[in-house]
């Protein structure tokens, strides 16, 4: 099971604040983007596979994948 998400340098905000995996810093809470289109979210989860579900209003489910 997973326990974090990891980021790479494509992300534009400072990675060493988020090393700690706490939100202490104002910083430290602004949003990251792993997708979008899903509509309103009623249901976030991580699979026994690992990856994380989306469950969206409509009922559709996405499962989001890394980026290769």
């Amino acid at each position: 099971m997973r326990n974090a998400i990891l980021v790479d340098d494509r992300f534009n905000e400072n990675m060493q604040a988020l090393l700690d995996k706490e939100v202490d810093e104002p910083g430290e809470s602004q949003p990251l983007v792993f997708g979008q289109g899903f509509g309103g979210i009623t249901d976030i989860e991580v699979g026994l596979d690992g990856y994380l579900y989306v469950l969206s209003y409509s009922g559709s489910m996405y499962r989001i994948l890394p980026s290769t």
